[in-house]
């Protein structure tokens, strides 16, 4: 009988030893939405060690190694191992901030002149912006535009777009009108006259 006890205390020692013991490693690797509000990321779990096969536990209650079409948030991730063993990692899917276009302008200088200015100003989203106007210019800034609405694409690095716009206006044409007072006597010298301007943009000179 001691025989026999002894001959399966040597098989369940053998078993035990042929067990990994080794610790389960989650390597997580992602990649972070496109655009502000996309749900576009992706995140992969790389295991190692433990005894596969491995079961997969996500926050989300996804149950593979891959998880995709993932919002801006933090995910974590539960692994176990055939023998129960486990292991917890969380990682955060990040977002860009939203992008956003300003557009100011100055006016051409007179009345059917196309000598104005329109400057698109970018913020958010992943710097190295791209402009296109809808009169086909490009660059932040257009010039030698008269009066009219001008609309700016801008698209960045991640082909992420938004728009913006802006309306230049001409001056209204400048006017002016003469007032004339005569002298109070034949030969006399204190008449008068009187410039009246208008339109244009105020801050009139004479001369």
């Amino acid at each position: 009988m001691k025989k026999l006890y002894s001959f399966f205390a040597f098989l369940l020692m053998i078993s035990l030893n042929s067990k990994s013991f080794s610790q389960i490693n989650i390597g997580l690797s992602k990649t972070d939405a496109t655009c502000n509000g996309y749900c576009d990321g992706t995140m992969t779990a790389n295991v190692t060690g433990g005894t596969p096969p491995y079961t997969y536990i996500w926050s989300n209650g996804s149950n593979t190694p891959n998880l995709s079409q993932l919002c801006a948030g933090t995910y974590s991730i539960t692994v176990y191992d055939v023998n129960l063993d486990s292991a917890v990692v969380s990682e955060t899917i990040s977002s860009p901030t939203t992008l956003s276009v300003t557009v100011i302008s100055t006016d051409p200088s007179c009345s059917g002149d196309a000598n104005g200015t329109a400057t698109a100003t970018v913020t958010g989203g992943t710097p190295g912006y791209t402009y296109i106007w809808g009169n086909a210019q490009i660059g932040s800034v257009i010039s030698g535009v008269g009066s009219g609405t001008y609309t700016v694409t801008v698209t960045d690095t991640k082909s992420c777009t938004n728009s913006g716009s802006v309306t230049i206006s001409n001056p209204s044409s400048l006017t002016l009108s003469v007032i004339g007072t005569n002298p109070s006597c034949n030969g006399g010298a204190n008449g008068s006259a009187t410039a009246i301007a208008g339109g244009g943009v105020p801050g009139y000179s004479y001369a």
